[in-house]
């Protein structure tokens, strides 16, 4: 029996560092980076979609209206500088 107990307490243990791992790649706040400019636009009435957010992100085209297209840079500058300092990187996404 205690030799259970510690297999599951290894196993939790390995299943929490793995979720930490996750979540500070940067792979995850790429994403996460897309989709809260995608969110906010949204908010403000701006009609891209998710997909063309990250293209236009990752400096692609996209057919859309300039006006649409020169918010998302704008919106994700003012997002960087208005995020929170996390250890190092100065709040940059």
């Amino acid at each position: 029996m205690p030799a259970l107990v510690a297999e599951i307490e290894r196993r939790l243990d390995r299943l929490s560092a793995l979720r930490g791992e996750v979540a500070r790649s940067p792979r995850r706040r790429w994403a996460n980076r897309a989709r809260a400019v995608h969110a906010t636009l949204a908010i403000e009435g701006n009609r891209l979609s998710p997909g063309q957010v990250t293209a236009i992100l990752d400096g692609k085209r996209v057919l859309a209206s300039p006006r649409e297209v020169q918010e998302v840079p704008s919106c994700a500058a003012a997002c960087s500088a208005s995020a929170p300092t996390r250890g190092r990187g100065g709040g940059r996404w």
